[in-house]
């Protein structure tokens, strides 16, 4: 089925159902040589297919194949970041919007004896709208960050900073504003005029029930009609933008509507939060935020609860703990290809990347902070974040070792704690760095304590120095603790790296 037929189908098949328009388009049918019995049998066989919510949601899927077959912006996923030629085009977006639309509209109205054909409808619903919401919202922050395409800026990184640094969750109000204040100033316009594009134009999505109940069409028709003819409207110099945020509005509205009829099918409750959650913490998405939060709240408990923090955490650590990896573990394949052609490095703005640290701190201070900070760094690396200070300026460094030295100190006050005991061991992991890049950090540790301390140009430097002898004598204490559980091997790793690096600084003092 075409474009095309999918909106007449939409919009004039289900006329055939309408006290006037059935008995005159049976007349037009006679007019052309059919029967009235055949005219009157065809018309009820149509009338009875496309009024019901088989037909609707069979539509839908229809279309969504249609999409699937283009392999473009539909079947994006969560990181990727989208070419120009694989957005979507407006009119894919006006069917898709309607075609939502049309089915949400059905499966709200549909009685309550076909509950049985409502839940299973559901669940055949579910995978395709969570892919719409998925693929729409890479749309929509590929659409931000193509303010920035072919700059000198890490555009992985900050797709990264994006998927953090939404206004609306109180469990990361500290964070959002610092990291988007450091944004190019082009990201930032781009960002502001998405989230300031309003909605308020659409009809709401319930009112095709009243505010169109007295048109000489069907309400559902004037409904979807007045939709289009909005977004036909909103197109100017080419821009997508009021199409594509209303249709992964509605996207994620319908999914509110399927989540109370998924109640006893855990994996698809999975995929709902794997989507959803996300997008509360989105800087693309500040106007679901609340919605989402509401619809998952029976999924991961309300915005103030442990279970709701512990996943903004986890999902906060996710995203921006790449982006604390040294540079040279931080470029993807795409990126290293382009340097390689010669470009100029991608930068990201290292105060984003201060702000970031400091939040870690802050999870630091709470148990359940704690513990997530110990269970994701299971599976990842603490060290390689100690390791990427040799490489960044002072103020990083100063709050990274800030970090570790308020780590080490838990340690000593809670020695008891299984998570801090655990987060600390990781020193165990110097034993398999490279000899190169641990005497690189070494020497930047003890260089920095007792040849720079004096030479200090900046309040920054200064406090870098300090952090670093703190850093260098809470090491030494843990490494010399007898219950500590780092192997010896790190204590002669580190030995075999100081004793030359000694000899240099004595003989540099003679």
């Amino acid at each position: 089925m075409d474009d095309l037929c999918t909106m007449h189908n939409l919009i004039l098949a289900p006329r055939t159902n309408h006290k006037v328009l059935g008995p005159w388009i049976k007349d037009a049918l006679v007019k052309q040589g059919l029967t009235t019995a055949k005219a009157e049998a065809l018309i009820k066989s149509i009338s009875t297919t496309v009024n019901s919510l088989n037909y609707d949601v069979n539509l839908f899927k229809s279309f969504f194949e249609k999409l699937k077959g283009k392999k473009g912006f539909i079947e994006a996923k969560r990181g990727q970041i989208l070419k120009s030629k694989d957005m979507p085009s407006f009119f894919d977006l006006l069917l898709l919007d309607s075609d939502q639309q049309n089915s949400s509209k059905t499966e709200g109205e549909s009685p309550t004896e076909h509950l049985p054909i409502v839940v299973s409808t559901a669940h055949d619903l579910v995978p395709l709208v969570l892919q719409a919401v998925e693929s729409l919202s890479v749309c929509a922050k590929s659409l931000v960050l193509d303010s920035i395409s072919g700059s000198k800026f890490d555009i992985m990184a900050l797709q990264r900073c994006l998927s953090v640094s939404g206004v609306q969750c109180l469990k990361t109000v500290c964070l959002p504003r610092p990291i988007q204040d450091n944004y190019p100033k082009s990201l930032l316009s781009a960002l502001e005029e998405w989230n300031g594009t309003s909605l308020d134009e659409y009809p709401p999505i319930l009112c095709w029930r009243t505010q169109f109940n007295n048109t000489p069409s069907f309400p559902s028709e004037s409904y979807i009609t007045s939709i289009i003819s909005v977004n036909v409207s909103g197109i100017r110099q080419n821009n997508i933008i009021h199409c594509l945020k209303h249709c992964l509005y509605i996207a994620a509205l319908f999914t509110g509507e399927l989540l109370p009829l998924c109640n006893d099918f855990s994996l698809l409750q999975y995929d709902l939060v794997r989507v959803l959650f996300p997008l509360i913490l989105d800087a693309t998405t500040n106007n679901l935020s609340e919605l989402i939060a509401l619809n998952l709240k029976i999924l991961v408990g309300a915005m103030d609860s442990v279970q709701f923090l512990v996943k903004v955490y986890n999902h906060v650590l996710t995203n921006t703990y790449p982006i604390l990896l040294p540079d040279t573990e931080n470029i993807d394949t795409d990126t290293k290809e382009e340097q390689e052609e010669g470009t100029e490095r991608y930068v990201l703005n290292e105060k984003i990347l201060e702000d970031i640290v400091q939040y870690m701190e802050i999870m630091l201070e709470t148990h359940m902070g704690r513990g997530t900070l110990d269970k994701f760094f299971r599976e990842n690396d603490l060290i390689k974040i100690l390791l990427s200070i040799s490489t960044r300026g002072p103020r990083f460094a100063s709050k990274v070792l800030k970090f570790f030295n308020q780590l080490y100190q838990l340690n000593e006050k809670n020695s008891s704690e299984g998570s801090v005991q655990r987060l600390c061991s990781t020193l165990s992991k110097l034993a398999e760095i490279p000899n190169k890049h641990l005497e690189e950090w070494l020497n930047y540790l003890v260089t920095g304590m007792y040849c720079q301390l004096e030479s200090a140009k900046s309040s920054d430097e200064y406090l870098c120095l300090q952090e670093n002898r703190a850093l260098l004598q809470s090491l030494t204490n843990y490494i010399v603790k007898e219950e500590n559980s780092v192997s010896e091997d790190v204590a002669f790793t580190i030995l075999k790296c100081l004793i030359p690096m000694g000899s240099l600084l004595l003989f540099s003092c003679i």
